[in-house]
């Protein structure tokens, strides 16, 4: 959940664009972000700023920036929807990502 959703409980697309981040990183790392780590914990390390450790390489590599542009802390930083879309098929285009 957003840092801005957990806090004020307002939600919006910029929330989403933060999940889509969470999911971009889940989906490259086949893992769990905070995994092993209680609920409570790991939502108030994503208050205070902190992020899953990213560590891609080759190809997947390529969408560490989005991912971190998604995750920013300041939901008016973060992409829109439809950039974080176009994008993503640019990269795919690029050289698609093959599993592990």
């Amino acid at each position: 959940v957003a840092p801005e959703a957990q806090h004020s409980g307002a939600y919006d697309e910029r929330c989403d664009v933060y999940s889509f981040g969470l999911l971009l990183w889940e989906l490259l790392h086949q893992a769990t972000p905070f995994e092993g780590m209680h609920g409570m914990i790991a939502s108030s390390r994503t208050l205070l700023g902190d992020r899953p450790t990213i560590n891609l390489h080759g190809p997947r590599a390529n969408f560490t920036s989005l991912i971190k542009r998604c995750w920013q802390h300041d939901p008016h930083t973060r992409p829109s929807m439809e950039a974080c879309v176009v994008e993503l098929h640019g990269r795919l285009k690029e050289r698609p990502v093959t599993p592990p």
